[in-house]
C-alpha cells in the first residue's frame, strides 16, 4: 500500500471514529443495524480497502 493510500485510510478512521467501532487489523467496521448504511466514508473504505461492514444489534 503507498503512503498515499495510509494516510487515506488513516484520515477515513479518523472521521469514522466518533459515529462507528471499527477494528484496523481485522479491516471491520461495525455499524448499529438502525442506522444509516450509506455513510461517504465507510463506503469508501469498503469498496477502496476492501472492509467488511458488520451490522450489529445494540
Amino acid at each position: 500500500m503507498t503512503k498515499k493510500a495510509t494516510n487515506r485510510r488513516y484520515k477515513l478512521h479518523q472521521r469514522i471514529k466518533g459515529k462507528y467501532r471499527y477494528e484496523s487489523q481485522k479491516k471491520t467496521v461495525y455499524i448499529p443495524h438502525d442506522d444509516d448504511q450509506a455513510d461517504k466514508d465507510v463506503n469508501e473504505l469498503k469498496v477502496k480497502f476492501h472492509y467488511n461492514i458488520q451490522l450489529e444489534i445494540t
